[in-house]
């Protein structure tokens, strides 16, 4: 018996990886914390360094709780919360700060709507972590969010150079859009630029270099991803920083470096939904579509994430060759509904039916694209798509919206084939060689051999021996009834294009 059951046991199929994870506990849910600007009070020494400073450790100690996401008005997000979900509600921290000299009140106002909770922290000037400490606990308290690290060591001091400190917040308010940024020749420099000299000054401070990990000033985005390595090697205590370094680095397309440093983030917050669309990205960037199939698999049950989840779908199935055309057509489809004004699952619907050589299908698409994306991409590809499948009309529109007024003329030139005189007629006086000679052809279809002859021999006057000026003019004497002048040109027709229909090849001679 015991034997038995070892051999079922053995035979039993093994649930899928995304079957495993559906089981998992939910995601904790993003909620928005709006960082408005901190109001210094008159009387506390270095005003605006004080509030930059407090900003900057308030917005780093913020998102060391599990699934807040800080934000600071004006601002782009830091580089490893750039890519969350959606949050699910929004809070505002207003911050007052009050004193004299070094010594510190700080109110707290936390609102949702207008619903509010106030609270009072005090501290030192010269010890604002221990400041931010305090208020990124109480905030942590009042959402009820658990931290991702050690509370205990948020309060840690940033340097024992307050003179360090003190140049650390003139880099936040360089960061923060409250103060000019320094002089484009001296971004970089130790002494003219707050960024680099606060890290100059004392560069074991995390907070410095995290300000300029998450400054564009401080560089490319490969220098940055260094700045954020090296914030996160300081405070090894905060998995956010490795975010910022991960993000960087898959921004500056090194996607395995981001892969891993997404994966040390999933360690420490495997059910913060803030890093489950980054992780995912990541992994398809890296080539370890796993570990994007399993971060869709699992944010299935979040709304928030719907569109940004069929997109990584979609590019999982090209990576991966998984779909078939009509099953990415129908994923395609239902991110186009999930994200009803972004242009490119539409564009992605365009192209695969190109792709498949289904023209007039990828033309269908093209109102909806423009509505998404107006402008002069959307028209010129509606106009190559016209012109392909010969809707004129709509490529001479296009042609029209795109400034081409002479490109326009020829689309409705095409659309009136059937009228060849009010054909010829929309491209009357036009220079170009090949122009004058569609015109010709449409004057000879109009019983117009004389104005015909005219244009095939202005060409033929810049070009002698171009076969379709001389085929012209054969056409356009006979037309006219002069037959000899019509042989002449045939001739020389004959002596550059041997087998064009109209040519007249010299009688043989001999065997």
């Amino acid at each position: 018996m015991v034997l038995l059951l070892l051999l079922l046991a053995c035979e039993a199929p093994v649930l899928p990886v995304r079957e495993t994870l559906a089981a998992r506990v939910p995601w904790t849910r993003v909620v928005a914390v709006e960082l408005a600007p901190v109001q210094v009070a008159e009387g506390v020494a270095r005003p605006d360094e004080t509030a930059a400073l407090l900003t900057a450790l308030l917005e780093r100690r913020l998102a060391d709780l599990e699934g807040v996401l800080p934000e600071v008005a004006g601002v782009e997000p830091r580089p490893g919360l750039a890519g969350t979900v959606a949050p699910a509600a929004r809070w505002r921290l207003q911050v007052q700060v009050d004193g004299r000299g070094d010594e510190l009140s700080v109110r707290l106002s936390l609102c949702e709507g207008p619903s509010c909770d106030g609270h009072e922290v005090t501290g030192s000037r010269l010890q604002p972590t221990a400041l931010a400490a305090q208020v990124a606990t109480w905030v942590g308290e009042s959402l009820d969010r658990e931290p991702l690290s050690d509370p205990s060591a948020w309060a840690a001091p940033e340097s024992a150079d307050d003179y360090a400190v003190l140049i650390s917040g003139r880099a936040a308010g360089v960061v923060y859009g409250l103060r000019p940024p320094p002089a484009l020749e001296d971004l970089g420099h130790n002494q003219r630029d707050p960024l680099a000299r606060a890290t100059f000054l004392d560069p074991a401070m995390p907070t410095a270099w995290y300000l300029r990990a998450r400054s564009p000033l401080s560089g490319s985005l490969a220098a940055r991803r260094l700045m954020a390595d090296r914030a996160a090697a300081l405070d090894p205590s905060d998995p956010v920083l490795l975010a910022d370094a991960a993000a960087l680095a898959l921004a500056a397309g090194e996607a395995a470096a981001a892969l891993r440093g997404f994966e040390a983030v999933r360690g420490a917050a495997p059910d913060d939904l803030r890093f489950a669309l980054p992780l995912a990205e990541a992994g398809l960037a890296a080539g370890a579509p796993e570990v994007t199939r399993r971060q869709v698999d699992r944010l299935r049950s979040v709304d928030a994430a719907r569109a940004d989840r069929l997109s990584l779908e979609v590019r999982l199935a090209e990576a991966t060759g998984s779909l078939r055309p009509d099953e990415l057509e129908r994923l395609l489809l239902a991110w186009q509904v999930a994200a009803p004004q972004d242009p490119e699952p539409v564009q992605r619907r365009v192209d695969l039916r190109v792709a498949q050589q289904d023209l007039a299908g990828a033309l269908a698409l093209i109102p909806e694209l423009r509505l998404r994306a107006p402008g002069a991409g959307t028209q010129a590809q509606e106009l190559a798509l016209a012109a392909a499948v010969g809707a004129w009309e709509q490529a001479g529109a296009a042609a029209t919206g795109l400034g081409d007024p002479r490109l326009a003329a020829d689309m409705q030139a095409l659309a009136r084939r059937a009228d060849p005189a009010a054909a010829a007629a929309l491209i009357e006086g036009a220079p170009e060689p090949p122009r004058r000679l569609a015109r010709a052809r449409l004057l000879l279809d109009a019983g117009a051999p004389e104005q015909a002859l005219v244009e095939a021999l202005a060409v033929q006057a810049q070009a002698p021996w171009d076969p379709d000026a001389l085929a012209a003019c054969v056409a356009s004497w006979r037309a006219r009834g002069h037959e000899p002048e019509a042989l002449a040109c045939a001739r020389d027709l004959a002596r550059v294009d041997p087998l064009h229909p109209l040519a007249l090849l010299p009688r043989r001679v001999g065997p």
